[in-house]
């Protein structure tokens, strides 16, 4: 579980360099490419930029290279000298409980996260429950079944709530709309008429599961600022979108009934100055609002085909470039988080590259020693049989001045009824080990040339390599 975790972190960290890379390339196109753009549009392009927080493209290139096995089995290697700055820095990341407490606050926050936003939903769910009552056989109910009714939506419970400042509605499956107590008797029939419409396009949208799944994303990435402007720029162009959607068939004349109705709202909720700030109809910032004003007396074609071709080229290109970057940079990522990567001194261990296993078939060869002690141990009956016990990750070599042969315990445990007769040779030991290394052990022998039984010497050569290059 705790290598489990500490990949899960890892991977976070990854996934961050790429939605960090891939956002920012999106937002220098924004101002360029979306003023040409429908808010509908645009809302579908923010959600794919945040989707590259937590989708790992960069785990193909991985796959494709072979990395991703290396990384997670462990065998990761941080070459560096010894009593050097790198040195020092490393050993406290990995000798330390640094990762342990890295891992730890970013695990600490995402659920201190879930947590202030259930805390802060169920506040408001329990404020609207202990203040809202019914307005059934109103125009607000009426005008409500007349909406639903002609947009083909689940009838939608309707209350009036004291002390909440704009229109919301809240809910996943069963939605419910909620209007500030302070407006039942100060909007006209075309207001209640426009604000009611705006809350079922919202419903229609399902953007209330939209910011279900944004503040889910949110809580895996608390500490990257980046996400939270995206966020945030979402949530708007998520009003912009809202606003473009019911408007789209109206006049002139009838945006500016629009326009005017969102003023009202605005007007009430600077003076309500609440302390919630839910997203729905009205907005509290003044820029904000110029922005859905703006938005929403401007005309915008929603053919312009070329445009959108070039906003989802960008969007291919960032997600392009923050996969590149992450896949640059699993290494580093790794080297610096991972608890599974392990330092290695320049000098100390045996490094091979790939065309250069070729130096390894010096362990094949024969290797010559003074056979006498061996001899004499024959002769007295004191000297051993080498056995070979089957182990996992054991493997043994019967190396002659003629040949190399793979044996195991069958081939040289029986020992027929003849006179041996014996030959120099050397018997190697290849143990791998879990961590990624291994060691080759080649001792003095003596072999049968009848029946293969051999008697182990003394150990004439050793050597430890990692990671194992066999």
């Amino acid at each position: 579980m705790i290598v489990l975790i500490n990949r899960i972190f890892v991977s976070v960290m990854q996934l961050s360099i790429a939605g960090s890379v891939s956002c920012s390339i999106f937002l220098l196109a924004e101002r360029l490419l979306f003023r040409n753009m429908t808010a509908r549009f645009t809302v579908k392009l923010y959600f794919w930029i945040l989707l590259s927080f937590v989708l790992p493209f960069f785990y193909i290139l991985e796959v494709y290279d072979g990395s991703n096995i290396l990384f997670v089995q462990g065998n990761g290697m941080i070459d560096i000298e010894r009593n050097s700055m790198a040195d020092t820095f490393f050993t406290i990341m990995k000798h330390t409980l640094v990762i342990d407490m890295l891992q730890g606050l970013w695990l600490i926050g995402m659920f201190l996260y879930l947590y202030c936003i259930f805390k802060r939903f169920m506040k408001l769910k329990s404020v609207l429950k202990r203040n809202r009552f019914s307005i059934e056989n109103t125009i607000w109910q009426e005008t409500l079944c007349r909406i639903c009714q002609k947009e083909n939506r689940k009838t939608i419970v309707l209350f009036a709530a004291t002390k909440l400042p704009q229109p919301c509605i809240m809910g996943i499956r069963k939605h419910t709309i909620y209007i500030p107590a302070i407006l039942l008797n100060q909007c006209t029939e075309k207001e209640i008429e426009l604000i009611l419409y705006h809350e079922v396009t919202h419903s229609k949208r399902k953007d209330m599961l939209l910011k279900i799944v944004i503040h889910t994303l949110n809580c895996i990435n608390w500490f990257n600022p980046l996400f939270y402007y995206i966020k945030n720029s979402l949530y708007e162009w998520t009003e912009l979108a809202c606003d473009e959607e019911m408007t789209t068939a109206f006049s002139t004349e009838q945006k500016r009934e629009y326009v005017n109705t969102t003023l009202h709202l605005f007007a009430e909720d600077m003076i309500q100055n609440s302390q919630w700030n839910v997203s729905s109809f009205g907005e509290s910032e003044a820029d904000k609002l110029n922005r859905r004003v703006k938005a929403v007396m401007e005309k915008k074609s929603n053919y312009k085909w070329g445009y959108k071709l070039l906003a989802i080229g960008c969007l291919a290109v960032a997600f392009g470039t923050g996969t590149k970057v992450a896949k640059a940079a699993d290494t580093t990522v790794n080297d610096l988080f991972s608890k599974q990567t392990e330092i290695a001194y320049i000098g100390e261990y045996t490094f091979y590259k790939e065309g250069e296993l070729d130096l390894l078939d010096s362990y094949n060869d024969y290797m010559e020693f003074d056979d006498i002690q061996l001899q004499n141990d024959i002769e007295n009956g004191t000297a051993n049989q080498f056995l070979f016990t089957t182990e996992e990750n054991v493997t043994y070599r019967l190396i002659t001045p003629e040949e190399v042969i793979d044996i195991t315990k069958n081939d040289t445990n029986v020992s027929p009824k003849h006179v041996h007769t014996y030959k120099d040779g050397n018997v190697s030991k290849h143990t791998k080990y879990s961590d990624g290394s291994c060691k080759t052990t080649i001792y003095a022998a003596k072999y049968c040339t009848g029946c293969d039984y051999v008697i182990k010497g003394d150990v004439l050569n050793e050597q430890t390599n990692k990671p194992c290059p066999h």
